[in-house]
């Protein structure tokens, strides 16, 4: 989007920031990389545009998104670190400068991607709108534009929620919403969102989130876009085509998930925590493998695992048993080699059990007992492996979690196809 407001790259904010270069625009400002004075680290500010400094209503939108963020102590929500006005009193905020791309610029890219993505992305979005709940924080404009997907080393997604700009602090918001204004992007608006109500509630945010889960599995939204006023009919009065017929091929209980974020009436809506469950069980999440249960030898002593996914049993126990069902082997055979060539070919007591010559060839007994001079103690049971999680391989979680987003359940990032040239370097762009 080409901007209304002049490169300010190059200036310093408030002593505190060295502008270094515009990363984009939007509605409300421009956000740009910038470096912090006192520590060098480099971070993202977004500045509101001058002519909305003016405005009263929009400085305090602006300072709500600062708040809203400010405010959540959650992995996937970025971070915002300061807020502050420039010399000629432009409000700012700084925050973490996050490399990747939009889920808006991948789905321009990719069309449809696989459940198995799209299930740990709204996972991920989950967490952080649980703590954003628990906050009293609705953040009331979720769409793919909002949804930021960050790269990690292993290359895998991890999902970060931006721009509150038009959240809805529900205990301590000054600034009234007029009945009947539209705030938000109306496409992924909900049907209450859409009537211009006053009221509306954490609901909202699963409604749009289901929302974007449905473009992202189907490779378009749940209604025809257009004009505003045709897209908020369609919301209210019209049934979007099922997603089993717009993404063939999907698990039912995924497409009735989906669906039920999708419902019209907000009592009917699925909540966020059964939405992220439901979710989850698509995911890819590892389970942890059982402890190896080991018996000793059958026929050649071979060691056999209960686990299936467990790699072969240790040398050393191997070893040993089939060094014992060797030895066992030769003795019975010197002993039958011996009773052969006595005079008498009586059976000597050690073997006088054993089958007579005309018999079947030998088998040798199992399980095989170590001899007691020398008892080989059995391998120490293994420890179950913990279950791959989310702070196993991924950053701390946050120090102040609320209850609510811990029951949300945590899934690792799946590894994905990196993103194009166009996607590996973008940067912080809110969607303003």
């Amino acid at each position: 989007m080409k901007s209304r407001a002049p490169d300010r790259s190059g200036e310093h904010l408030a002593n505190r920031y060295l502008l270094q270069r515009r990363l984009g625009s939007g509605g409300m400002g421009s956000v740009y990389e910038a470096e912090q004075l006192a520590t060098g680290r480099k971070v993202a500010v977004k500045l509101l545009h001058p002519e909305l400094a003016r405005d009263e209503e929009m400085v305090a939108r602006f300072q709500r998104e600062a708040r809203a963020a400010a405010a959540l102590e959650s992995e996937h929500v970025a971070a915002v670190l300061d807020l502050g006005e420039a010399q000629d009193g432009t409000p700012f905020l700084a925050m973490e400068l996050l490399h990747g791309e939009t889920l808006r610029s991948l789905l321009t890219r990719e069309g449809q991607l696989p459940l198995v993505r799209v299930a740990r992305l709204v996972t991920q979005a989950c967490h952080a709108l649980a703590e954003a709940h628990a906050c009293g924080v609705v953040h009331r404009d979720l769409k793919p534009e909002n949804l930021f997907l960050t790269r990690r080393s292993d290359g895998s997604d991890w999902a970060k929620v931006l721009d509150f700009g038009v959240a809805k602090l529900t205990a301590t918001d000054a600034v009234s919403t007029r009945a009947g204004a539209l705030l938000g992007t109306v496409l992924y608006m909900s049907p209450e969102q859409a009537r211009g109500a006053k009221d509306v509630d954490a609901r909202t945010d699963t409604y749009s989130l289901c929302a974007i889960a449905y473009e992202a599995l189907s490779g378009r939204p749940p209604h025809e876009p257009g004009e505003q006023h045709a897209v908020v009919y369609r919301i209210l009065h019209e049934s979007f085509e099922p997603l089993a017929t717009a993404a063939p091929g999907l698990p039912n209980e995924v497409c009735e998930l989906v669906e039920r974020g999708l419902s019209r009436q907000a009592d009917s809506r699925l909540g966020l925590e059964e939405l992220a469950r439901g979710m989850a069980r698509f995911a890819g999440v590892p389970r942890a493998a059982p402890a190896p249960s080991v018996e000793t030898a059958r026929s050649d002593a071979e060691v056999v695992s209960t686990s299936p996914t467990e790699g072969p049993p240790p040398p050393a126990t191997r070893t040993s048993a089939r060094t014992l069902g060797l030895v066992a082997f030769a003795t019975l055979t010197v002993a039958v080699v011996a009773w052969s060539f006595s005079p008498t070919n009586a059976a000597p007591p050690s073997v006088a059990a054993a089958a007579p010559a005309s018999a079947a060839p030998l088998q040798l007994p199992a399980p095989i007992e170590a001899p007691s001079s020398a008892p080989e103690p059995p391998p120490p049971a293994a420890e179950p492996p913990p279950a791959a999680t989310e702070s196993a391989r991924a950053t701390p979680l946050a120090r102040h979690r609320s209850p609510a987003a811990s029951a949300i359940p945590s899934v690792a990032p799946a590894p994905s196809a990196a993103p194009s040239a166009s996607g590996v370097r973008q940067r912080v762009q809110l969607g303003f």
